[in-house]
């Protein structure tokens, strides 16, 4: 078989018999690292020879091929979670996706890979057996710091090293907490934790203390139809709903406040500190949460407030009120969430 690949690769064609089946890297794992490796895979070892491929973003690649096989529709906030899943922490920056007769490569999809090479990137591909052809997927991940290998489910109490960095954290309620390269899980639920460099996020990734993550994204991309502010608050609601609160009451005043912000927001102007400006507005001795965002659809918006440490205290918060400002033209879309209680 190997000489066989070997003799079709001379002559720009790599292909195996369309017998030898995929051999697919685990979809699953129970801790936040990268591992590259050789594919298992003999066709796609011969793809990837002199790419930089990843054995745990090719879990992901896995997931999102036997998914696709399957008739589901894999977006980006699937996608990510199936990051989640496979403990794939860091960005992912470009997807590519093909089929192809059992055995051959996709070409277009082959290109694509190779022009990856000699970037700070990691690989993830793999093909999986349809009924009549390789489903074959392409994922490629961002890189610029190396992490210590760090669980994703962890016990109420640990200790979590997370390595030397800039770090952010936030709580299941949302709260930052102060972090050098260690923290306390002290409360049960789940955190966020990110790495950045200046205001670029070089790995964000959830953490669970006492739970299990779920099986699909808290928050997902799946547009849906009828005017944005009221698909916005149907979301929020919804996320809340997920985490076990109920619906947030409108207060005027916050939503006041929302409405100045996002106009600031629009007008390209440095915001103030949100949690000064809810005081001024009477927000005294209580809970405040503040957030902002923007993208082309509300889902999308929505979903990069909760993965953000410092502003998904105002999705998943312990708050009773909320403020919400909306802003949609031509496919840009704008929030601002604030959050009391």
């Amino acid at each position: 078989m190997l000489l066989f690949l070997l003799a079709c690769a001379t002559t720009g064609t790599i292909r195996v018999a369309p017998d030898v089946l995929p051999v697919l890297p685990a979809p699953r794992a129970d801790r936040y690292t990268r591992a590259p490796g050789t594919p298992r895979d003999p066709l796609v070892a011969a793809v990837a020879d002199g790419l930089p491929w990843d054995e745990t973003l090719s879990g992901v690649a896995s997931a999102a091929a036997l998914a696709e096989l399957a008739g589901d529709h894999v977006d980006t906030c699937r996608l990510r979670w199936m990051a989640v899943l496979a403990g794939y922490p860091y960005p992912l920056i470009a997807r590519a996706t093909a089929s192809a007769p059992p055995g051959e490569v996709p070409e277009t999809l082959l290109a694509e890979a190779r022009k990856q090479a000699g970037r700070a990137v990691d690989i993830g591909l793999v093909r999986a057996r349809g009924r009549e052809a390789d489903r074959w997927f392409l994922v490629v991940g961002e890189h610029k710091l190396d992490l210590p290998p760090i669980p994703r489910d962890v016990a109420l109490g640990e200790t979590v090293t997370l390595g030397a960095g800039d770090w952010v954290v936030s709580d299941p309620l949302g709260e930052l907490r102060k972090v050098d390269q260690s923290f306390q899980a002290d409360t049960a639920g789940e955190w966020m934790v990110s790495a950045r460099a200046g205001q670029s996020a070089l790995a964000t990734f959830p953490l669970y203390v006492d739970e299990v993550p779920p099986e699909s994204p808290p928050v997902g991309c799946l547009v849906g139809t009828g005017d944005t502010f009221d698909r916005a608050t149907a979301s929020i609601n919804g996320v809340r709903a997920s985490y076990g609160y109920a619906s947030l009451t409108r207060d005027p005043a916050l939503d006041s406040v929302a409405r100045v912000r996002l106009r600031g927001l629009v007008a390209g102007e440095p915001l103030p500190d949100a949690r000064a400006q809810l005081k001024s507005a009477g927000f005294i001795n209580v809970p405040v949460a503040a957030a902002e965002c923007r993208a082309a659809t509300v889902e999308a918006c929505l979903a990069s407030i909760w993965w953000s440490p410092e502003g998904r205290g105002a999705l998943v918060g312990d708050l009773s009120d909320i403020g919400l400002a909306v802003e949609s033209a031509e496919g840009d879309v704008r929030i601002v969430l604030l959050g009391a209680g």
